[in-house]
């Protein structure tokens, strides 16, 4: 009796100790709230999705090995004492650019002997990088539409100084124009036969625009610049479809002009002036679905749904104005709300007391051995078991093992005394173990272990008791 005080004390500290542990550490989870994870939808090589630009990122790093994508630029990649030629990328940024940020951008880049530049904007917000880089091109910010259709689905046509020469469709384009070129040597290098322009408010003129400038070279000093009034060239929708070839040679040509074709060229893909979210807000955005199919933005999603701190406060509080109407509605109902926790709280407790016996002694019946044999047998004959057939294969064994030796499966004596009348004292151990450990969890007084195959266990147990009943010392057994 002591014993089993014992072990019910030592059974409930290490119960409220480990309800403490895990209180504590979801107090803590909530706390800090849902993980935050940075999501892209724009085009930046940290976007998998249609609109991001990880392709193009991935091809120019399998071309020049010293490609790196800045977060910070108050943190720069380092380069070289003597480097000598640096590319800038920047593509449809969708923040506009400060004075201090271009301003740093530019102090950068002149590290190196010569540099390049390559912009692909279509809103004009990368202008203030290009006036402070000292180019004299700019992004209207308009959009060009095509001249038959009105969509801004206009083909261009290309021809640039180092020879590509081709025809490509663009998407949501924006034309060029020329600001003091100075000493600058400007040359077009991609334009529009005929179009429409619209405004930045959508509103549609009457005249047709012939000769839309869409692409520039600017040369000047040690700079070159490439500008293209349309970011979605270089988008993972266009390096994924059938026309990939054309758009992406106009961009592996460009790079290898704004390197110089040398291989140490370090090329810097600006990925600061793009908006990110987590999943909740990019969707609040309004954002296409279809576009948000990415494997980050999935991960992201389901960590925050699963996440304590989404879901559990609401649960608590839809629980708390529950309590709160049912018992403001009446006493009556206050007395049912109470009652009806009491008596499952009563009912939860009684399930835990062991019932008392109110038969004989186990082991004193006749016929127990036969009884047994038919169980066996009814498990063997099943397609499937399961953890009530384990339930009945241990209350069998109980009563087979105090018969043998008047102490149930579950005692501390158990195997001292299989092993006193002949069997292996380690395989008694083991048996007597195992027996009670699936015992408790067939009848959930454990969660351990927390995953169970019983059929697997039902012939375990099987094995184990044919191995201690074939060591009995029969003529040794107790009788009544």
């Amino acid at each position: 009796m002591k014993k089993n005080t014992a072990r019910s004390l030592e059974s409930l500290v290490g119960g409220v100790t480990i309800l403490t542990l895990l209180l504590i550490g979801l107090i803590s989870i909530l706390e800090l709230g849902p993980p935050q994870i940075m999501i892209y939808t724009g085009a930046t090589p940290f976007n998998t999705g249609l609109l991001g630009t990880s392709d193009i990122y991935a091809e120019t790093k399998s071309i020049y090995p010293n490609s790196f994508v800045v977060t910070d630029w108050s943190k720069p990649p380092l380069l070289t004492d003597k480097c000598e030629v640096v590319v800038l990328i920047s593509i449809s940024p969708e923040i506009p650019y400060s004075d201090s940020e271009a301003g740093m951008i530019a102090d950068f880049i002149s590290r190196c002997s010569e540099k390049g530049v390559l912009v692909a904007d279509e809103s004009g917000n990368s202008n203030k990088l290009l006036y402070l880089l000292g180019s004299s091109v700019r992004v209207l910010g308009n959009k060009v539409l095509d001249v038959s259709s009105r969509l801004p689905y206009p083909v261009a046509i290309f021809n640039t100084s180092w020879g590509y020469g081709d025809e490509l469709t663009l998407d949501i384009a924006s034309s060029l124009s020329i600001e003091d070129p100075k000493d600058h040597y400007i040359a077009l290098s991609g334009y529009i036969p005929a179009a429409y322009l619209a405004n930045q408010f959508g509103e549609i003129g009457d005249r047709v625009f012939f000769d839309v400038p869409i692409a520039y070279e600017d040369t000047y000093g040690n700079t070159k610049i490439f500008v293209i009034g349309d970011g979605s060239l270089f988008l993972n929708q266009i390096m994924r479809s059938s026309y990939k070839e054309k758009y992406l040679t106009l961009y592996t040509e460009a790079l290898d002009n704004l390197c110089r074709h040398r291989s140490e060229c370090y090329v810097i893909f600006d990925a600061t002036k793009y908006i990110g979210g987590d999943p909740v807000s990019i969707i609040m955005r309004g954002v296409n679905p279809s576009l948000l199919v990415t494997p980050e933005f999935i991960a992201a999603a389901i960590a925050r749904i699963i996440h304590p701190a989404t879901w559990l406060p609401p649960a608590v509080s839809w629980i708390d104005s529950v309590i709160q109407r049912l018992v403001s509605i009446s006493n009556l109902a206050r007395v049912l709300v109470i009652s009806t926790s009491v008596l499952i709280i009563s009912l939860a407790l009684l399930s835990k007391t062991p019932t008392r016996r109110t038969d004989d002694p186990i082991g004193y019946k006749e016929n127990i051995s036969i009884a047994f044999e038919g169980r066996i047998s009814d498990l063997v004959r099943k397609p499937s078991l399961t953890r009530r057939d384990f339930q009945d294969l241990y209350k069998a064994i109980n009563e087979i093992v105090y018969r043998w030796i008047d102490t149930k499966l579950e005692s501390n004596e158990c195997s001292e005394k299989l092993a006193s009348k002949g069997a292996d004292p380690t395989k008694a151990k083991i048996f007597c173990k195992y027996m009670k450990k699936m015992g408790r969890r067939a009848n959930f007084e454990t969660i351990y272990p927390p995953i169970v195959r019983w059929e697997k266990a039902i012939k375990k147990a099987l094995k184990l008791y044919e191995e201690i009943s074939s060591s009995i010392d029969l003529n040794s057994l107790s009788t009544p």
